[in-house]
């Protein structure tokens, strides 16, 4: 006899991570904290840079306005030294030049960050030790173990490498030390802009794709392939966008089919898609500012990332 209810599927080894500030700070990062002092650093670091004009123009442009905003903190309960806070009240404003130069002001800090982590070798590795597989080729960011390692365990023979530590974190949420069933799907929930999750996967060669499929293209040919490779198996979904994204206004269409499309002359709309490009440097060659949102309690400011979202949800029902 029927219940009445619909029939409710199970879903198994459908995997949702979700990652917040703290997740980067072993890259060197920085978190909530210590953001606008980065920020600070940035400038002085960018400056001397050629080319990087821009980004010392927007952090100015943001540090001005945190002196603006400091005079409100005096009524109302404000924290301007809460990079989030500060970014959410700059989106709230009205004022489109601060607007435009929020995303950039925070996008320098990170590429900064990450830089000078990186030849600080802040990265550090872990010792893996890969048995029966005589075949298999290392990753090429893998390298020698960092302390000496027994080579036998029960008479086979141990290979070691000292393994990234985000490699590792990736390889372990993406599949790539234990591939599981067919049927297994990784979804990556990211309030975060940095690109240290993409960067481990591509040591990796894990491909993954950003979910949205309609909405986010990727500026490479073979980016696309590698999100093509990936299908629905490992995905990345950034809540609040990224430092290698751009929206561009891609076509026109007859009829709306999504929130984020604008309205035009003659009942055309344009249609607007987000573009990924490898990393934040090569977006910012190509003369764009980065798509990031305000972390606001109203996400009606997140526009057509509401897509990205949609996904989020649906990855959480069906873990």
């Amino acid at each position: 006899m029927s219940t009445g209810n619909p029939t409710i599927k199970a879903h198994n080894d459908h995997n949702v991570y979700i990652l917040g500030a703290g997740f980067s700070a072993d890259a060197g990062l920085p978190l909530i904290k210590d953001f606008m002092n980065r920020m600070r650093d940035a400038a002085a670091w960018l400056g001397p840079q050629a080319g990087r004009e821009r980004e010392v123009e927007a952090i100015d442009r943001v540090l001005q306005f945190r002196l603006e905003a400091a005079g409100a903190a005096y009524r109302v309960p404000l924290d301007v030294d809460n990079v989030e806070e500060l970014f959410s009240l700059a989106s709230a404003s009205g004022d489109e030049d601060l607007a435009e130069k929020m995303p950039i002001a925070i996008a320098a800090p990170l590429d900064y960050t990450r830089s000078i982590a990186l030849s600080l070798a802040a990265d550090r590795p872990y010792d893996l030790g890969i048995k029966e597989a005589p075949d298999w080729i290392a990753p090429r960011n893998w390298g020698p173990p960092v302390r000496q390692q027994s080579t036998s365990r029960n008479g086979v023979a141990d290979r070691w490498f000292s393994c990234p530590r985000y490699e590792f974190y990736l390889g372990l949420m993406g599949g790539y030390f234990n591939p599981g069933s067919p049927d297994r799907r990784d979804t990556i929930i990211t309030f975060n802009y940095d690109t240290v999750i993409e960067e481990a996967l591509a040591g990796l060669g894990l491909p993954f794709t950003y979910g949205a499929s309609h909405l986010i293209g990727w500026k490479a040919p073979s980016d696309v392939m590698s999100a093509q490779e990936a299908g629905d198996r490992l995905r990345v979904l950034k809540l609040h966008g990224s430092i290698n994204w751009v929206s561009e206004l891609e076509a026109y269409v007859q009829e709306p089919r999504n929130s984020w499309e604008l309205p035009h002359a003659a009942g055309n709309f344009l249609e607007r898609r987000i573009t990924a490009f490898a990393n934040y440097s090569e977006l910012r060659k190509n003369g764009h500012a980065p798509l990031l949102v305000a972390p606001t309690w109203n996400k009606v400011f997140s526009g057509y990332l509401a897509a990205v979202w949609t996904e989020a949800v649906q990855a959480l029902k069906t873990a």
